[in-house]
């Protein structure tokens, strides 16, 4: 009733955590004015050395020579003063620096990017060597995603192998990530009878392909070849599209 007070047991499994930990609990009450209250759980998960943040990610670089470095803070619970006795990076994209801040208990672990990079994913696993017998071993990833000057997407176009009973769709985005307008042209594809427009959606920067697959075009299981069009980019002169034929899943009669 009003005024009352009580207790609402709850109860949290720690194992899957590492480091601080924030929770919310939804409790519903008949309560016209406020059925529902959130509860907040934080705390701290003890474990012998905390590695935080575990891993380096960094946001998308606009240039494979970007240089960008992030700090991972190494802390030792362990009561015995830690050695870290090797740092191995499995990736020469990414270099490191390693700092000892608290003597035996607090280290920095600066991982900087090594340009240049690669378009796409660059990831690197750092194993760190210590001398502790509950950690000996310690391991952090580091990733960085590179924007490609000139993306298309999808990366490969699928379509479904048989005759088709209707007209099909399909599209492909070309964006523009670098700095000046782009111009696209001469849209191909290895396949006869395929009508194929252009949308500018924004002007130099973001582009659409509407391929139009007509109603009884038969789709081959061996589908070969690939959607190109050209570009005025210089790295990126020729996007290429491959094609990839997928069955659709037969209907099982019913009963």
């Amino acid at each position: 009733g009003p005024g009352e007070s009580g207790f609402i047991p709850i109860q949290l499994k720690t194992d899957r955590f590492r480091g601080n930990l924030t929770k919310t609990v939804r409790v519903r009450t008949n309560d016209p004015k406020k059925p529902t209250s959130v509860l907040q759980i934080k705390g701290t998960v003890w474990t012998p050395i905390q590695i935080d943040p575990e891993y380096a990610a960094f946001s998308r670089l606009k240039s494979i020579d970007a240089e960008a470095s992030k700090v991972i803070k190494i802390s030792n619970h362990t009561g015995q003063p830690l050695k870290i006795l090797e740092v191995e990076s499995s990736n020469p994209k990414f270099g490191y620096e390693l700092r000892e801040i608290k003597e035996g208990n607090l280290f920095e672990l600066e991982i900087k990017t090594a340009p240049p990079l690669v378009y796409g994913l660059n990831r690197s696993y750092f194993k760190l060597k210590t001398n502790s017998q509950d950690s000996p071993t310690l391991s952090i990833t580091a990733h960085a995603n590179v924007a490609k000057p000139v993306e298309a997407t999808p990366s490969y176009l699928t379509l479904p192998v048989g005759t088709l009973d209707k007209d099909l769709k399909k599209y492909i985005t070309i964006i523009n990530n670098s700095g000046g307008d782009l111009v696209v042209s001469e849209p191909q594809i290895d396949l006869e009878g395929i009508e194929i427009s252009k949308q500018e959606l924004r002007t130099g920067k973001y582009f659409r392909y509407t391929m139009v697959f007509p109603k009884g075009f038969e789709v081959k299981e061996n589908v070969s070849g690939s959607f190109r069009v050209k570009t005025s980019h210089e790295q990126f002169k020729t996007l290429e599209i491959p094609l990839k034929g997928y069955k659709r899943p037969v209907a099982l009669p019913t009963r």
